[in-house]
């Protein structure tokens, strides 16, 4: 254990020691990156999402507004600045944005993480771990190949195979963005650099460019098909006990 300590303050001290200023700033270092200190942009991507949430507080609320819900929508509005501009990582912004309501007793706490008990949550969280596993294990890669055995003798046949794919999972997987991104996603691109196509050059225009555009016009379609297809449909279910409609089956 001790050893280990040492070797991590002697990498630190040598990614630092050209700088002079030692450990201090080397902890500050993010992957091998230089300090905020040392990065004037870095620097001004901190501080602009919380300059501008500074600006709306302290702005008089519209009048058809409380002055609880102009507070709201300050802060969602600086957290979704935050995570454009990205100084940090998305959940560490999303983060500070829980803890600045909570600080600023916009919402209780348990107001504040009463999302976080929904399944659907959850669900989503564990399609993005599947996804890392289809990528890190090659299971993407393997089932990619499967998918050029039996379908693989015209492009047009493995645009439907991904497109059943995606219609298969849609019923059990009410998001979009984790049954697109997370699942069928890794799978298209497995099939894509078999082809030889790559995203970011050229060649992507050979295959790639194709199945993307098939993937996502099928998961238009199948959001649409069934209730539990995407999250806004799942949600809106709930709706009738606040608004007097009828959701037939």
């Amino acid at each position: 254990m001790m050893s280990q300590s040492t070797g991590c303050f002697s990498w630190l001290d040598n990614k630092t020691k050209n700088s002079g200023r030692g450990l201090v700033l080397g902890a500050l270092n993010s992957s091998g990156n230089r300090s905020i200190l040392t990065q004037p942009a870095l620097l001004l991507r901190y501080c602009v999402p919380l300059l501008f949430g500074v600006f709306l507080w302290n702005l008089p609320a519209p009048e058809a507004m409380d002055i609880r819900g102009w507070q709201m929508m300050t802060i969602f509005l600086s957290t979704l600045l935050g995570v454009m501009v990205m100084p940090l990582p998305m959940s560490a912004v999303t983060f500070f944005g829980m803890a600045a309501l909570g600080l600023t007793q916009t919402l209780t706490l348990k107001q504040a993480l009463s999302g976080y008990s929904e399944p659907i949550t959850w669900l989503i969280v564990l399609a993005f771990f599947i996804s890392n596993g289809f990528i890190k294990t090659g299971l993407g890669l393997r089932i990619a190949f499967c998918f050029m055995r039996l379908l693989g003798k015209k492009t047009i046949t493995l645009g439907y195979g991904v497109a059943l794919t995606d219609a298969v999972l849609a019923p059990a997987m009410p998001s979009q963005t984790a049954r697109a991104g997370a699942v069928v996603y890794p799978i298209m691109r497995s099939i894509a650099e078999v082809y030889d196509s790559y995203p970011g050059n050229p060649s992507a225009r050979r295959m790639g460019t194709f199945l993307t555009l098939v993937v996502f016009h099928a998961n238009a379609i199948t959001s649409g098909m069934f209730l539990t297809g995407a999250i806004k449909s799942v949600l809106s279910s709930g709706f009738p006990v606040l608004i007097p409609v009828t959701i037939s089956p």
